[in-house]
């Protein structure tokens, strides 16, 4: 497969740069509302909605947005025009791009993301990440009224009853089999290369999930827990 640049296929620039304090929040359904994008992993990157200001140019729709501080590398195609704070640049295509195609470098991008740990910056480097050149026929087939299938309502229409007054104690031991995990800095994976094998860490975001690499030390179909809150827990009982 034949490899290029980001800054060969997108044109990148910062976006607003705006602090959230300084603007006015209101919900997604109010008139002249505008989506505020930051640094972060979760919503698509959207962190808060906030009123169109008149003197701020919005970005426009159909565009990749990055973050290269904070949460590195959380890189999401934004439908709506948008507002940007801190640290996050904006990819517009330098030709016309698919909404699949758009999605595929979106990925391609947040696959990268193993190389800046340690509080390691993308504003420099983020244009020379290199990717396919031409997004792969697989993908060129999805159906993406198929992947657009969440519902504002809940799947859960009933009422249950847990009957918690009934509980018990019991020791975890009885279910699971509990292991320490065994610790592989970063940089030591790295020399294994990408690869399809996970790599958790303690984040609360990705099912916990930082990287893929060529090694692995579980086996799969195992819980994983962040040891650190489970001590938090226990000594604030």
């Amino acid at each position: 497969m034949k490899l290029t640049t980001i800054h060969n296929l997108f044109d990148i620039k910062y976006g607003n740069s705006l602090k959230l304090i300084n603007l006015e929040q209101c919900r997604k359904n109010d008139p002249n509302s505008i989506n505020f994008v930051s640094r972060t992993e979760k919503n698509n990157g959207i962190s808060a909605f906030v009123l169109e200001a008149v003197d701020i140019e919005s970005n426009p729709a159909n565009t990749i947005t990055v973050a290269v501080g904070g949460s590195v590398l959380a890189t999401f195609l934004q439908p709506e025009q948008y507002y940007t704070g801190f640290h996050v640049l904006v990819l517009s295509p330098k030709k016309e791009m698919q909404t699949n195609e758009l999605l595929f470098y979106a990925m391609c991008i947040r696959k990268n993301k193993y190389k800046y740990n340690y509080g390691r910056q993308a504003n420099k480097t983020l244009k020379d990440i290199q990717v396919p050149s031409k997004m792969p026929d697989e993908f060129k087939n999805i159906d993406l009224k198929k992947l657009n299938t969440l519902k504002r309502e809940s799947i859960l229409n009933n009422d249950f009853n847990l009957n918690k007054n009934n509980w018990k104690q019991f020791d975890l031991n009885s279910l699971f089999k509990i292991t320490g995990s065994q610790t592989t800095p970063v940089l030591e994976l790295e020399e294994y290369g990408a690869g399809r094998h996970p790599y958790v860490t303690t984040q609360a975001t990705n099912n916990g999930v930082e990287g893929f690499y060529d090694f692995y030390t579980e086996e799969g179909n195992i819980l994983t827990v962040d040891s650190a809150v489970f001590w938090l827990l226990f000594l604030s009982i």
